[in-house]
C-alpha cells in the first residue's frame, strides 16, 4: 500500500502545493523588503528633520 507509485493527480497536487509554498515564501520576502525600505525612508526623513531642527 505505501510502496505504490503516486498517481499523476497526486504528483500534480504535490507540485501545486510546492509552487504555492514558494509563492507564499516570495510574498513574505517581498513584504520584508518593502518593510525594510519603508523603515529606511522613515529614518532618513527623521534624520533630515533632526538636522533642520538643530541648525
Amino acid at each position: 500500500m505505501f510502496n505504490e507509485t503516486p498517481s499523476s493527480e497526486t504528483r500534480s497536487k504535490v507540485g501545486i502545493l510546492r509552487f504555492q509554498g514558494w509563492f507564499i515564501m516570495l510574498e513574505g520576502s517581498k513584504s520584508t523588503t518593502e518593510t525594510v525600505d519603508t523603515l529606511r525612508t522613515g529614518a532618513a526623513s527623521m534624520k533630515a528633520m533632526q538636522k533642520a531642527t538643530y541648525l
